[in-house]
C-alpha cells in the first residue's frame, strides 16, 4: 500500500506541476494562475487515472539515479542488499535488528519521496512544458520550482547521515553474532 501512495503523489504532483507550469505561463500573479487552474476542472478524473502509472515512471527514474549515481558516491544509499546483514535479519532477528532495518527503510523512503516529488516531478513537467509543449514558463513558477526542490533536498545530507549510522550499528551487531 505504501508504494500505491508513493507513486500516486508522485504522479500527482507531477501533473499538479504540469498544470501550473503551463496555465503560469499566461498568468501574471498568484490570482491569475487560480483563475487559470480552475479552467482544468474536467480534467481531474483523467488526471487521477494518469497520475498511478506516471508515478510509476517517476520513481524509476529516480531508483536509477540512486543507485547508478548516487550510491556511487555515497555508499549509504545503495540499495543492493548486504549479504551479512540479510544473514543477520534471517538467523537470529531480534525486535533490535528489526527495529534497524525498519529504520533503514523508512530513510529510504524519505529519500524517495524528497527526490520523486521535490525534484523530478517538478523538473520533468517543467522539460516536458518548454520542450515539448514549447511553451514559456513563466519566471516566478521556475523560482518557485527551484526553492521547493531545493528545500526538499537538504534534508537527504541528514537522511544520509541517519543511513550511515544505522548501517553502522547493524555491521556492529553482526559482528558482535559472529564473534
Amino acid at each position: 500500500m505504501k508504494l500505491f501512495l508513493r507513486y500516486q503523489i508522485s504522479g500527482t504532483t507531477f501533473l499538479f506541476w504540469m498544470a501550473i507550469f503551463y496555465c503560469g505561463s499566461d498568468a501574471k500573479n498568484l490570482t491569475n494562475l487560480v483563475c487559470n487552474l480552475s479552467l482544468l476542472n474536467d480534467y481531474i478524473i483523467s488526471a487521477v487515472a494518469l497520475a498511478m502509472p506516471i508515478g510509476i515512471l517517476i520513481h524509476q527514474f529516480s531508483v536509477l539515479i540512486k543507485n547508478w549515481v548516487v550510491a556511487k558516491f555515497f555508499n549509504e544509499f545503495s540499495d543492493f542488499p548486504n549479504s551479512e546483514l540479510i544473514a543477520l535479519l534471517s538467523t537470529k532477528p531480534t525486535e533490535q535488528v528489526k527495529y534497524y532495518f525498519d529504520k533503514v527503510s523508512n530513510l529510504n523512503s524519505f529519500y524517495y519521496v524528497r527526490v520523486d516529488n521535490g525534484f523530478l516531478a517538478p523538473l520533468m513537467a517543467w522539460l516536458i512544458i518548454y520542450f515539448a509543449m514549447q511553451r514559456e514558463i513563466h519566471l516566478t513558477w521556475s523560482i518557485t520550482a527551484i526553492a521547493i526542490s531545493i528545500i526538499a533536498l537538504i534534508y537527504i545530507q541528514t537522511i544520509r547521515s541517519e543511513l550511515k549510522k544505522y548501517r553502522e550499528i547493524l555491521n556492529h551487531v553482526h559482528q558482535r553474532k559472529t564473534d
